[in-house]
């Protein structure tokens, strides 16, 4: 905005060389040409900083109405006394400042007879307007450019993020957290929690409706984030010793073997849990899809045994299944290398699921499938639980796909209002582009006029005019190819899947924004060419 005022106002500053001259032979001082020019460009700030900040309150209204409540307080976000005092403030200055400055930089001192004769200058432009207005529209089509990359990159990010691949099925599945606590003198603690467990999933499969209801440490998405305790860094057993291979670390997850099929997370190899999986003398785990790949490139994995990297007096564990990828707790974050390993209800005296890393099944997540709608479920969820234990207390109830949006809720929210940002950036720099770019012309009416008087033809006149329009757009697209390149890097962090230097971005809105400049050339420029020439010379 205050580059499209500057640069605006600095062109209709170079107009109003003729009047101010005029002016001040009639004696106008500086500080009353100053004056009337500030008090024109405050009132207009003004209006402009009131519909500004009207608009904009509109728009937090109606955008963070449908944002979710999840972001902590969003709903506080809004045009306050603070706000608007900024806003103002820096708008009055600004207008007011540039205003002056432009005026008073349109002047010459001490020229005042040149000024006023100079029919002939005004009517080509004089050289010095000529390269204020050159640099005006380089430096409006660069700075436009640089947006217009920066906003083509933000969307292609945000549309890869709508469309990502879960790697599960998050429609017609409701989920929940059940923590649980027996009693401290309870004899062994692992088997009283699990069988509260297998107590609950029993009767939830029971209700009608419910196609599966399993459980897992976590849901390999956001209803249960893996503490840092459970990551470790595993090794091919055969291969252990090899001091150059950088082993993966992986997530670890205790998992129901119907939880893939709940989750709607493929088997791509071999099968789910059994319960000789759970045993000491066979010890079957899951890898997801990226674990196998960074453990054994393109080997088959069933089979295989794999062990902790570091050393280890625990068993090996035998390959069973290769499951699909899905995302940690931020689907921007790509897929999360994940170790399942089973988890059967009722367990054994002798499973070794109790004792790997003194896993507990304290504090589960659960997954229902269901053909109902998911939400109809959890009056059904709530009585079951409280029928098992009374003190128990479900937290995180809510369907998959409502978890889906809350992990791309801050993701999104954020390119959502830069891409808004960006667009409102945007259409005032092409605004700027066309309004710079048609003034410019316009004040060439009289030379235009001139040379078609000597015989130009109007289609010449128009060639000419866009020809230069081009030019001018050519050098400020080069310059801000470059501009967009080092500015766009710091987006980095912000994209998805997306680089940084996309071609076709680059490329697509160097065009678009060509197309525009060129129709800002052409426009006036054709409309200059239809005026009758001694109307135009009148006009000066």
């Amino acid at each position: 905005t205050w580059a499209n005022a500057a640069n605006l106002s600095l062109v209709r500053a170079e107009g109003l060389r003729h009047e101010g001259a005029v002016a001040h032979a009639l004696g106008a001082t500086d500080r009353h040409l100053l004056r009337g020019f500030l008090s024109e460009g405050v009132l207009l700030s003004a209006v402009g900083g009131a519909v500004g900040c009207a608009l904009a309150s509109a728009a937090i209204q109606v955008h963070f109405g449908f944002a979710p409540e999840e972001i902590p307080r969003l709903r506080e976000v809004g045009v306050d006394v603070a706000v608007l005092a900024v806003i103002f403030g820096l708008s009055l200055a600004s207008a007011g400042l540039l205003a002056g400055v432009s005026f008073l930089s349109a002047r010459r001192r001490g020229d005042l007879a040149g000024t006023l004769a100079g029919a002939v200058g005004r009517m080509t432009g004089g050289r010095r307007q000529q390269v204020v207005r050159s640099l005006l529209v380089v430096g409006q089509v660069a700075f436009a450019l640089a947006l217009l990359i920066g906003s083509a990159l933000m969307a292609q990010s945000f549309w890869r993020l709508r469309h990502v691949r879960l790697g599960f099925d998050p429609e017609g599945a409701i989920t929940f957290r059940l923590p649980v606590h027996p009693p401290s003198d309870s004899r062994n603690y692992y088997h009283a929690t699990a069988r509260i467990h297998q107590e609950v999933l029993e009767r939830l499969r029971a209700i009608p409706g419910v196609e599966a209801a399993e459980a897992a440490s976590t849901s390999g998405f956001p209803v249960t984030p893996v503490p840092s305790f459970y990551n470790v860094r595993l090794a091919v057993a055969d291969r252990a010793a090899d001091s150059s291979r950088e082993w993966p670390y992986a997530e670890l997850s205790f998992a129901t073997p119907g939880y893939f099929r709940a989750m709607g997370i493929p088997l791509l190899k071999g099968r789910t849990f059994r319960w000789e999986d759970t045993g000491r003398e066979s010890h079957g785990v899951i890898l997801s899809t990226s674990v196998a790949r960074a453990l054994f490139d393109r080997e088959d994995p069933i089979g295989r045994q794999v062990r902790w990297a570091r050393p280890s007096t625990d068993p090996d564990y035998t390959v069973v299944g290769v499951a699909g990828d899905v995302p940690s707790d931020r689907i921007q974050d790509g897929p999360t290398k994940v170790l399942y390993f089973p988890n059967m209800y009722p367990p054994k005296a002798d499973t070794i699921t109790g004792v790997v890393h003194n896993y507990i099944p304290d504090d589960e997540s659960y997954v229902l499938r269901t053909h109902l709608p998911p939400m109809s479920l959890t009056s059904a969820i709530r009585r079951i639980v409280r029928e098992v234990d009374p003190k128990l207390l479900i937290t995180q109830i809510g369907t998959l796909e409502t978890l889906v949006d809350v992990s791309m809720a801050r993701a999104r929210l954020t390119m959502v209002l830069l891409l808004v940002a960006a667009a409102t950036a945007l259409g005032l720099a092409v605004t700027g582009i066309y309004g710079v770019l048609s003034y410019a012309v316009s004040r060439r009416t009289a030379e235009l006029g001139v040379r078609i008087a000597l015989g130009a033809r109007p289609a010449a006149v128009v060639r000419m005019v866009v020809r230069q329009g081009v030019q001018l757009t050519l050098a400020g697209i080069g310059l801000g190819v470059v501009g967009a390149v080092v500015l766009t890097g710091y987006l980095r962090a912000l994209l998805y899947e997306v680089s940084p230097t996309d071609p076709v971005a680059f490329a697509a809105m160097a065009a678009l924004l060509f197309a525009v400049a060129l129709a800002a050339s052409y426009v006036p420029a054709r409309r200059a060419a239809k005026v009758d020439p001694m109307t135009a010379l009148r006009s000066e």
